[in-house]
């Protein structure tokens, strides 16, 4: 018995662990853009509105 919750909670934190890593940023200019972007941590960009001018890489 005790060795399934210790696979529980083993796979619980597991799960939580992944979603403490990701990181949202917001960017409000162009530089700021390309700093998100460069970032390996972010999972989320929010973008303000406005126009960002400038050459962007988005690679998955």
């Amino acid at each position: 018995m005790y060795k399934k919750i210790g696979w529980f909670l083993l796979f619980f934190s597991m799960i939580l662990a992944g979603k403490a890593s990701a990181q949202e940023l917001t960017a409000a200019s162009s530089e700021e853009l390309r700093e998100a972007l460069s970032d390996p941590n972010a999972s989320v960009i929010k973008l303000q509105s406005g126009i960002y001018e400038g050459n962007f890489l988005i690679e998955g």
